[in-house]
């Protein structure tokens, strides 16, 4: 019985220090939440078929990224971005052209919007998200060629329907600016052909209340 007010005593004391944390955590908490945000990243991208006629071409994105919270992990996310992509003696829609001795070069531009839902997961201390952001747009190819061929199959840009899904994670680094590095895999299909655009790429949000 003797015992019974100090177990009483240090069973209040773990208590408060435990909703003092509580309490710290989620201050924390409510000093980094931000609903949205607005940037913009730079990274490596890969354009790929499922057709093994066709070869994989190298380049890079440039992009801009928009997401915005209605509630804790749902939201809306947009995405406006220009890839680049080149390639030395590949084929043209699955018909080569050229030879490995001819110096040309194909040069491929991927522009595009795109939209969809936003699903975030915060970590318990505020300062990492981690969102997926499937998506639905539209996209305009445009092809032109460079090099030594007596003649270039030029393709006027033409829009297609495209969709994916995205990955990212985002370090809020302070108040307003987060640091975000981003997975994106997304599908069209010019000319009736299935080609991905892989990209990796690292960005700066300015993060809006």
């Amino acid at each position: 019985m003797k015992k019974l007010p100090l177990l009483l005593a240090l069973a209040l004391l773990t208590g408060a220090a435990q909703a003092q944390n509580a309490q710290n955590t989620q201050s924390a908490r409510n000093g980094l939440a931000r609903r949205g945000y607005v940037g913009a990243g730079y990274g490596a991208a890969l354009l790929s078929s499922a057709d093994p006629d066709k070869h994989a071409s190298g380049g890079f994105q440039l992009g801009a990224n928009f997401g915005y919270l209605f509630s804790a992990h749902i939201g809306v996310a947009a995405s406006g971005f220009c890839n680049v992509y080149t390639s030395e003696y590949a084929s043209y829609w699955g018909e080569p052209v050229g030879t490995p001795d001819e110096a040309w070069q194909r040069h491929i531009r991927l522009k595009g919007i795109v939209v969809g839902p936003l699903f975030t997961a915060s970590s318990a201390s505020g300062r990492f998200d981690f969102d997926l952001r499937p998506y639905v747009g539209f996209n305009t190819w445009s092809v032109d060629w460079s090099g030594d061929l007596e003649w270039g199959p030029n393709e006027s840009p033409s829009t297609w329907f495209a969709g994916g899904i995205g990955l990212s994670t985002r370090w809020n680094c302070w108040k307003y600016l987060s640091v975000c590095a981003n997975f994106d895999n997304m599908l069209s299909r010019p000319h009736r052909t299935n080609m991905f655009s892989t990209v990796l790429s690292l960005g700066v949000n300015y993060r809006i209340k």
